[in-house]
């Protein structure tokens, strides 16, 4: 948990003062031989802090008044995690997953750069479509209380489309003639068509 401070001040009276201290109604604290003032200590625990008695070095009783009200909220997190292949031209969806409270702001990366921000963010998973070849991850993730902290990385490959050609074509055949057969560069794709057929092993 984070640490919080508490601030209290002596408006009258003279060091050394003595404090004691009430959470949610009940004892927490006293603090003796304050030379300065305000006051401040750290606290981490959530609660309604009150003060009960206050003396100075005189051992005079004073007044106090108000209140100090902590709250604890747990720090966000995101978390995203998979790897994908895909063909040049399309896109793979990526999730991160968002703990806290919406709505969430988050920075997105690839391989540590190229930033992307979004915010406003109301639901958990967020989604967003990638198509470039690359390590993702968070960098920076918060919710409508506080900064957060990320995991996790997605790792996406593009593959290039491959470069098709037909060879061994004469400029011009007789429609009467005898079938003509195609032959590609790179070998093993299937040719698509009318007035196409394949003829059989021999």
């Amino acid at each position: 948990r984070r640490q919080r401070q508490m601030c209290i001040r002596d408006r009258s009276g003279s060091p050394l003062w003595s404090v004691t201290l009430f959470k949610n109604g009940v004892f927490y604290k006293t603090v003796d031989t304050i030379t300065m003032q305000p006051l401040l200590f750290p606290v981490t625990d959530d609660g309604t802090y009150t003060l009960s008695v206050v003396t100075d070095n005189t051992g005079c009783t004073g007044t106090v008044a108000g209140s100090a009200i902590i709250a604890y909220y747990p720090p966000a997190s995101s978390s995203m995690s998979g790897n994908a292949e895909i063909c040049q031209g399309d896109s793979a969806a990526i999730e991160i997953f968002l703990e806290g409270t919406a709505p969430w702001s988050l920075t997105y990366q690839r391989d540590l750069a190229n930033d992307v921000t979004v915010t406003g963010i109301n639901v958990s998973p967020y989604v967003f479509y990638a198509k470039e070849n690359g390590s993702y991850s968070v960098s920076q993730v918060s919710d409508v209380n506080c900064q957060g902290i990320s995991s996790g990385t997605f790792n996406l490959i593009v593959h290039s489309l491959p470069a098709i050609s037909i060879t061994g074509l004469n400029s011009a055949y007789n429609v009467e003639g005898n079938p003509v057969q195609l032959n590609a560069i790179p070998a093993g794709g299937l040719f698509s068509g009318c007035l196409l057929y394949t003829s059989p092993s021999p």
